[in-house]
């Protein structure tokens, strides 16, 4: 399952859960795509409770995604999946317009305090 609430008006909450979709993949790719001239994209709180093994048509349907990120500035990144935590990281680190801060599920209030407090100057 991926859910992705636009409803906020100063971010956007995207919640991953395994298993997920092809369809679930592309119906949230929509969702975002809609967003993505709002000020609200600009900072993401991603809550990842598992990612299971993704299919190659799944990460296809992710990497087709990649555009938007220069839409987005912030994400806070809730999960105690280490692994994709650090993969995170490195996605922060090829794109210098964005920051990627982890938190642990045990922090998501903080991580939302984090995200918000982001100045667009």
């Amino acid at each position: 399952m991926i859910n992705v609430d636009g409803s906020a008006l100063d971010h956007v909450e995207l919640s991953v859960e395994a298993p997920f979709t092809v369809a679930d993949l592309s119906e949230a790719g929509a969702a975002l795509r809609q967003l993505a001239e709002t000020p609200a994209l600009r900072r993401v709180l991603v809550v990842v409770e598992s990612i299971g093994l993704p299919k190659p048509k799944a990460l296809w349907e992710d990497l087709k995604l990649t555009p938007l990120i220069t839409h987005i500035r912030w994400v806070a990144l809730v999960t105690d999946i280490e692994w994709y935590a650090h993969l995170s990281e490195l996605a922060g680190a090829l794109w210098p317009s964005l920051t990627i801060k982890h938190f642990e599920p045990s922090d998501a209030d903080a991580a939302l305090a984090w995200l918000t407090a982001q100045s667009d100057t």
